[in-house]
């Protein structure tokens, strides 16, 4: 108990010192939202969307990450300057990171914003975990630091090596994430939702995200809305083997969540999770081996020890080199080759600052965030809009040139002229100028030389003019299919739409025929149930009845017994009374068979001989 309470009170002491004493205007520019999903699971989809509603603010860098391990580098008033140009509306920041946020670093978050709305989305496991690893590739993070070969050249192995690392595997755990998350806030400040939405329903998910924010859910409906996916990854399809590793890892974590959901939640996952509910995918070689099912547990030291992972110092973070110089970091593009900072003065450093060819800040974040606007910047350049503008603008300096050069032919031609009236006019004094009309003659071939090779190049421009041209013609020609392609992928992208929200509407059909069936199943098993007691009660009565019908009929048998046998005696005694009045037997027999019965009479008379009835047979 002591070891407990000696975390609280570093934990407190921690949110004292994190806090300090904020101003009434720095308190204004605390967040009131974060989008705290893993990465590749739609948070650059929200994201752009949210920036387009007009009650809405969010940081023009998607992802600021200072939670993640910035605030034990960056005061916090840097953090919330990000937020300044926000205040009156409802503000915000996006960090994928933040999904593995430890329970120490949530409680630091709900003490800097009690009322802090969280948006969480979920995504099928396997998809996820391949899509995160194909942009491991792109951005060369994690196991493909360093890696230089082509897409196609990577082995399964790599990818598989790729989607069991730590910082993978982990981003998918959804339950661990929001099992911390719940710990610390409330559920009624937490939306949850599904990246499958955006596909199938994305401006019913966003409504649902508008009005869970409390601003105007109208929006969603609205032309500004961004239908299509964000921020897609390099297009490859998932190798069997690297699936059957992705399977084995997430199937069971997924059907724990699947059931924690519906327990705590009422939520269902989406049909697009079936084949990873479904039993693991047997292995193509048989004597492969599984891989070891690894453990999901994670502590905030483990957790802060893998944010950590985002390394401060890059050789190659997008093309540029960031080093640490002074007490502040600058980066440099790999063109350059390596430059050591300590080589160089102040002086250098200005001019190559001035020059474009740096970039400097006070922490390696806000660098990279610097790198991130100059090469979105320089991407931007490459997009179609942007070369057909460009090809424009060649467009307009080749007829520029086209009219400088036809200018520079008029001004030729007039010296020719000049020239030749000149020379007519020096024919007289030829015998005399004799040299002079030899250089002027000279000077004139070299002006003609220069007039062909203008005209040359004039008829060159006009050739490069006119292919231009019909390279405009063509990327014209490839938008407007582009457009009419896309404006196909709506139509058909609206009928999917339709499909599934009927397949959802069979569905519940279904599942309330199933629930009649179980409820009308649960009213027979009830009237079975009665049927069984009653009919156990009434074998027990019968029971009942037999044992005293047994014992009726051993009383009625005495009876009879009893009752013929006395019907018998007097029977008996009838005959015998019937033989006495019937004949008289001989006095000697009387004798014998009488007795002297006292008549009690008082005069002693003799009594009368009264005869012994005979011993029945019977």
């Amino acid at each position: 108990m002591p070891k407990q309470s000696n975390i609280f009170d570093e934990e407190l002491q921690e949110q004292l010192t994190f806090l300090g004493f904020l101003t009434a205007e720095q308190r204004r520019c605390v967040p009131d939202w974060m989008v705290v999903a893993p990465p590749k699971t739609g948070t650059s989809w929200v994201y752009a969307n949210l920036r387009q509603h007009p009650e809405a603010f969010a940081v023009d860098l998607k992802e600021l990450k200072y939670f993640s391990n910035r605030f034990e580098l960056e005061d916090l008033c840097n953090y919330l300057a990000h937020f300044r140009s926000g205040v009156g509306k409802t503000k915000g920041e996006a960090s994928p990171s933040y999904s593995l946020l430890p329970c120490r670093t949530i409680r630091l978050i709900r003490a800097l914003v009690p009322d802090l709305k969280l948006i969480y989305l979920m995504r099928e496991p396997i998809s996820r975990a391949w899509s995160h690893a194909r942009h491991n590739f792109r951005e060369q993070e994690a196991t493909f630091k360093g890696y230089s070969g082509s897409l196609d050249t990577v082995s399964d192995e790599q990818w598989i090596e790729c989607v069991t690392d730590d910082w993978n595997r982990l981003s998918g755990d959804y339950l661990g994430q929001l099992q911390r998350w719940l710990s610390v806030f409330p559920r009624e400040q937490v939306y949850l939702g599904f990246f499958e939405e955006i596909v199938h329903s994305p401006r019913r998910l966003l409504r649902e995200m508008l009005e869970f924010l409390e601003i105007d859910p109208a929006f969603a409906d609205s032309a500004d809305v961004i239908l299509e996916r964000v921020n897609i990854g390099v297009p490859k399809d998932l190798p069997p083997r690297v699936h059957q590793h992705l399977a084995a890892i997430h199937v069971e974590r997924t059907r724990e969540l699947a059931e924690y959901l519906h327990d705590e939640h009422g939520m269902t996952v989406p049909l697009e999770w079936a084949d990873t509910l479904s039993p693991a995918i047997p292995w193509v070689s048989a004597g492969e081996e599984r891989p070891v099912v690894v453990s999901w547990q994670a502590d905030d030291e483990a957790l802060a020890k893998l944010l950590t992972r985002d390394d401060l110092l890059e050789r190659d973070f997008l093309g540029f080199h960031i080093l640490r110089r002074g007490t502040g970091f600058v980066a440099y593009p790999m063109s350059l080759g390596n430059v050591n900072p300590e080589c160089y003065g102040p002086q250098w450093w200005t001019e190559q600052l001035a020059a474009g060819n740096c970039l400097v800040a006070a922490n390696p974040y806000d660098l990279k965030s610097l790198i991130v606007r100059k090469c979105l910047a320089r991407d931007a350049a490459g997009s179609e809009v942007a070369r057909l503008r460009h090809l424009e603008q060649q467009l307009v300096q080749v007829e520029d040139r086209q009219t400088g050069l036809q200018s520079s032919v008029c001004e030729v031609t007039e010296q020719l002229r000049n020239i030749e009236r000149n020379q007519t006019a020096s024919n007289d004094r030829s015998a005399s100028l004799g040299q002079s009309h030899t250089e002027i003659a000279d000077r004139v071939n070299s002006l003609r030389g220069a007039q062909s090779q203008l005209i040359a190049n004039l008829q060159s421009t006009r050739r490069e003019q006119q292919q231009l041209a019909e390279g405009l013609q063509a990327l014209e020609q490839g938008h407007r299919e582009l457009v009419e392609y896309c404006q196909s992928l709506r139509g058909s992208h609206d009928e999917l739409v339709q499909s599934r929200e009927d397949l959802l509407r069979s569905r519940d059909d279904l599942i309330q025929s199933r629930d009649e069936v179980v409820r009308t199943l649960d009213e027979t098993l009830r009237s079975r149930d009665e049927l069984s007691r009653k009919l156990q009660q009434s074998n027990g009565r019968l029971r009942e009845a037999e044992v005293e019908l047994f014992d009726l009929r051993g009383r009625v048998v005495a009876l009879e017994n009893s009752l013929v046998f006395r019907t018998l005696r007097r029977i008996d005694s009838w005959l015998l009374s019937l033989r006495v009045t019937r004949r008289q037997p001989p006095v000697d027999d009387r004798l014998r068979g009488s007795v002297d019965v006292p008549t009690g009479d008082n005069n002693g008379k003799t009594c009368m001989q009264t005869p012994v009835a005979e011993k029945s047979a019977f």
